[in-house]
């Protein structure tokens, strides 16, 4: 996991094999190598080892996250968004499905449910500066200069979550 947070994908793959090696019933690891393997891009193999871990736990929510993640990954974006929404079931208490499934209609031209998930994340998670950053580029993807610019000073000003906040200052920057 820490790996993973660090960027170092191939390091924690690796981790994750090697504790599934060792013990091939627990989730998480199945899960973490779900997570690394999204990072990767590799999609059919994120997919299967998600698979693994919600066979394990049925409601693993990171499993489902993955699972969302991939399947958004290969432009399935209807079967993604029903993964997002199972995801941010399991995990009612984690931001993280809701911004993802934002991110994801974005990349995917679906501006509308970008936007239904962008603020579902702001309103539940309202210190969370990734919610408000994905709501800004909502609103410049819908050219909504206004909530654009109030959505990235939130996540200027928000006190949880990382973002790069220079990146954000460009964001604001260029609307005009």
């Amino acid at each position: 996991d820490v790996h993973l947070e660090l960027g170092k994908v191939a390091e924690a793959e690796t981790a994750f094999r090697a504790a599934i090696a060792i013990n091939a019933k627990v989730a998480d690891w199945h899960a973490g190598l779900a997570r690394a393997l999204v990072a990767k891009n590799d999609w059919d193999e994120a997919l299967k080892a998600s698979a693994v871990a919600l066979k394990l736990v049925g409601n693993h929510g990171l499993a489902m996250l993955a699972e969302a993640d991939a399947t958004a990954g290969k432009g399935e974006i209807d079967l993604a968004i029903e993964a997002y929404e199972k995801a941010a079931s399991f995990t009612r208490d984690s931001p993280n499905p809701l911004v993802h499934a934002a991110r994801a209609c974005l990349r995917q031209n679906r501006p509308t449910t970008a936007r239904a998930f962008a603020d579902r994340a702001t309103q539940s998670f309202e210190a969370f500066a990734p919610a408000w950053l994905v709501l800004g580029d909502v609103a410049v993807a819908t050219k909504d200069k206004g909530a654009a610019k109030q959505a990235y000073q939130k996540a200027l000003s928000a006190p949880r979550g990382s973002i790069d906040k220079a990146e954000v200052k460009k964001k604001l920057a260029a609307i005009k």
